[in-house]
C-alpha cells in the first residue's frame, strides 16, 4: 500500500509494488504480474531481503543509536526506559 509503513521499505518496482490501497485494479494488476513472473518475485524479494539488512538489521540499528546518542554529547541526561513510558 502507498501508505504508512512501507513507504519507508519499498521503492516501488525495485524492492515491491506501492499502490493506492483502495486502487483495486491497480493492487491486482500487480498480484497478477507477480504470480506470473516467478523471476520478478525473486528479484524484488532479493533486493527488499538487502534493504531490509542494511536499514534494520540489529548491528546496523545499534550503530545508528548509538551515533544519536553521541550527537547528544557527553553531557546528555538519558532517562532509563521506564520513566519515559511511564511519563506517557
Amino acid at each position: 500500500a502507498d501508505a504508512g509503513g512501507p513507504l519507508e521499505l519499498i521503492e516501488h518496482g525495485t524492492h515491491g509494488y506501492l499502490s493506492d490501497p483502495m486502487d483495486f485494479r491497480a493492487v491486482s494488476n500487480a498480484i497478477v504480474e507477480l504470480a506470473r513472473d516467478p523471476a520478478l518475485r525473486c528479484r524484488l524479494g532479493a533486493a527488499a531481503r538487502q534493504r531490509a539488512l542494511e536499514r534494520y538489521d540489529i548491528p546496523v540499528a545499534a550503530r545508528q543509536l548509538r551515533a544519536a546518542y553521541d550527537l547528544l554529547g557527553p553531557d546528555a541526561k538519558v532517562r532509563p526506559i521506564a520513566a519515559v513510558t511511564a511519563a506517557l
